[in-house]
């Protein structure tokens, strides 16, 4: 009765909106169903009640929990339906796409990751808010690590987007200070202590001197790259290249010039 004669917003052509028109008739009021695009989805619109943008969608249970776990302030009280059956459809002239499906959702139930996935999401919400509510989620937060402020001042040395700077610290060490490679790689951008020692870093355990030390060497590359590469993209990606899983940067055997100390 509560939803006569106020707007709810529903993906066009949905079985949310055939179900809002038969509610409409069960409790003799109109419900104003406003039509989505047909290529939005569920999830863009509990976002925009989440933010205010409007104060009524219809979507799934299963969704509505999972979301409120990242929006609080949501209200997934108000049960529209009885408890329907949700399924994949398969063509009947694709007998083997069905069973291979019927195979999948066998098997998945009965793997740790599904359990993992599940308790994570529905046994375990608490766990979700802290991660939720931390100054680094993405949807409470606007920092991505600790050391943001010094990342900050070491991209506009580069003259980089401070959050690809951020990204290579995340890449290297995982944001942890104390990290070291198998080969003696240290801290928070995995400088090899011969490295530092050329640009006048001692103390590679400090995250200021170790990102100081980081930004130095990427300057050093792209100073010696931009003999050859004009453009300053193509340029970031030889730069860049030593940085994957599998070679972290610094920790390979580089030979150094032996004016390498005095490069600023």
């Amino acid at each position: 009765m509560e939803l006569i004669g106020k707007e709810v917003h529903v993906l066009k052509g949905s079985s949310y909106q055939k179900r809002l028109k038969n509610l409409s008739e069960e409790i003799g009021g109109e419900i104003l169903i406003q039509e989505d695009s047909a290529m939005a989805e569920t999830e863009s619109l509990i976002r925009k009640v989440a933010t205010g943008e409007i104060k009524y969608t219809a979507a799934d249970q299963t969704l509505a929990m999972v979301n409120a776990l990242y929006y609080p302030n949501l209200d997934i009280n108000t049960v529209l339906s009885l408890s329907q059956q949700i399924a994949w459809g398969a063509r009947k002239n694709s007998p083997e796409l069905l069973k291979a499906m019927n195979t999948w959702l066998d098997e998945i139930k009965k793997s740790v990751v599904f359990q993992v996935i599940f308790n994570k999401y529905f046994n375990s919400p608490r766990f979700s808010l802290v991660k939720i509510s931390s100054d680094y989620s993405s949807l409470a937060g606007e920092k991505i690590s600790p050391y943001d402020e010094q990342i900050r001042k070491g991209a506009d040395k580069l003259n980089w987007d401070w959050r690809l700077l951020a990204s290579v610290m995340y890449q290297e060490s995982n944001f942890d200070p104390k990290a070291l490679s198998w080969v003696g790689a240290v801290g928070l951008m995995q400088v090899m202590p011969e490295t530092g020692r050329h640009f006048g870093f001692r103390n590679l355990w400090d995250p200021d001197e170790n990102i100081d030390a980081g930004v130095r060497f990427f300057k050093f590359l792209d100073d010696i790259w931009a003999k050859t590469i004009t453009d300053p993209n193509e340029r970031l990606k030889f730069v860049l290249a030593p940085t994957t899983s599998a070679c972290r940067t610094f920790s390979m055997p580089v030979i150094l010039p032996t004016n390498m100390a005095k490069v600023r």
